[in-house]
């Protein structure tokens, strides 16, 4: 028997623990490696929860204060004094606030369509004004301002709407409170005013009694008297109309017409005092606001004014221009000028610089001008003459903003 095999198994079960071991090392170390693993996992799901519950810390911060704001928004729009209504691209209301329930009554609600309730129960007064009909007969109209504003990307607008029904009653009181007291001080000055023209007419026509008296002498105090009664009749119709306000501004006039008449009317007067009167017209056949009896009337008080002031030999010049959707009419002397201290007072009732004039001239000018949406101004300084200016809206013309033009002239 050969000994070969014998040595060959006894090396194969010595090769069997090595190998062994061999895989217990192997098995050790994936079984490391599988802890590490596994522990790193964990750690890093530990930090991922952490993560997620600061997420969803700061997820419930950003919604109770979102909510927060809702509330303070919606809190915001009930307390308001304006009504709010929010309109949808197609014009339909989406929400409004109850000052816009307590304003418009049971109509609009959610899904009305606002043009046609604009269409309905609105009623344009002025730019930005308009009057609500109430839904019911018997209930009261009420002034309200109204202003618009689009939402991002044209998706709809926001309504802001304001109840000047309050508000407008008191301008009116104060307005007519202030007429009222115009009045008692006109009253006051009347009765001054109407004595001295008055006693000057009794006076001149006693004289006319007196058997002595020549033709010549009865002629020039027929003369006194005929000029004392105009005064007297200037300042009555002048009192008439600012008492009644600018009631009689409605119709239209030709602006060539109406320096045509007024040329026709002053030419001969400053003729007859030695003057000269120029006129100007660079604006053309324009159409104005208001009739033309109307404003011959207050313009002729600036010609007038300017004729009693002008120096012998004096030019007086009427031009008429327009600017922008209105013209501008300018009546310049060569007078002695005006006072500044003196110039803010000129359009008060019964302030006057002439002894025989009447204090309602510019007055009564300035109401008429201004009831046509249109502006007066005065330019002046003393020795080198005064230019007073009115602005008139074209007939189809908006109305102009106070303040404008004045300064704009020398």
């Amino acid at each position: 028997m050969s000994p070969e095999p014998a040595r060959s198994g006894v090396s194969d079960m010595m090769a069997q623990p090595k190998d062994l071991l061999e895989a217990f090392e192997l098995f050790n170390q994936a079984s490391a490696e599988l802890s590490a693993a596994y522990a790193a996992l964990q750690d890093q799901v530990a930090r991922l929860n952490d993560e997620l519950a600061e997420a969803n810390l700061r997820l419930r911060q950003q919604l109770q204060e979102k909510e927060q704001l809702s509330q303070r928004l919606n809190l915001l729009l009930n307390l308001l004094p304006g009504a709010v209504l929010v309109l949808d691209a197609a014009d339909r209301v989406q929400d409004l606030n109850p000052e816009a329930r307590r304003i418009f009554g049971s109509q609009p609600v959610p899904g009305d369509d606002w043009a046609e309730l604009a269409a309905r129960r609105l009623e344009t007064l002025e730019q930005g004004e308009w009057l609500l009909r109430p839904v019911s007969p018997g209930g009261l109209d009420k002034r309200l301002n109204i202003s618009y504003n689009r939402l991002p990307d044209d998706n709809g607008q926001i309504l802001l709407v304001q109840d000047v029904t309050e508000s407008q009653a008191l301008r009116d009181a104060r307005q007519r409170q202030q007429r009222l007291s115009a009045m008692g001080e006109m009253l006051a000055n009347l009765a001054h005013q109407l004595r001295t023209p008055l006693s000057a007419a009794l006076l001149y026509a006693s004289q006319l009694q007196s058997p002595a008296l020549d033709a010549s002498g009865r002629e020039r105090f027929t003369g006194k008297t005929v000029a004392r009664l105009r005064q007297l009749e200037t300042l009555i119709n002048d009192m008439l109309r600012f008492v009644k306000g600018p009631s009689e501004t409605a119709g239209n006039c030709m602006l060539d017409q109406l320096l045509a008449e007024l040329d026709a009317l002053f030419q001969p007067l400053f003729a007859a005092g030695g003057l000269h009167l120029l006129l100007e017209n660079s604006a053309g056949d324009a159409q104005l606001k208001g009739g033309r009896e109307l404003l011959v009337s207050v313009i002729g008080n600036l010609l007038q004014n300017a004729l009693q002031f002008s120096p012998p030999a004096g030019y007086v010049w009427l031009a008429a221009r327009r600017v922008g959707a209105a013209v501008e009419i300018t009546v310049r002397d060569q007078g002695p000028g005006i006072a500044p201290s003196k110039q803010a007072r000129l359009f008060e009732p019964f302030y006057t610089t002439r002894a025989e004039g009447t204090g309602l001239g510019l007055a009564v000018l300035r109401e008429v001008i201004e009831e046509l949406g249109g502006m007066v101004w005065v330019n002046s300084r003393e020795g080198a003459g005064a230019a007073f200016g009115v602005r008139i809206p074209l007939a189809a013309g908006p109305a102009l903003q106070s303040g404008e033009g004045g300064q704009e002239h020398d």
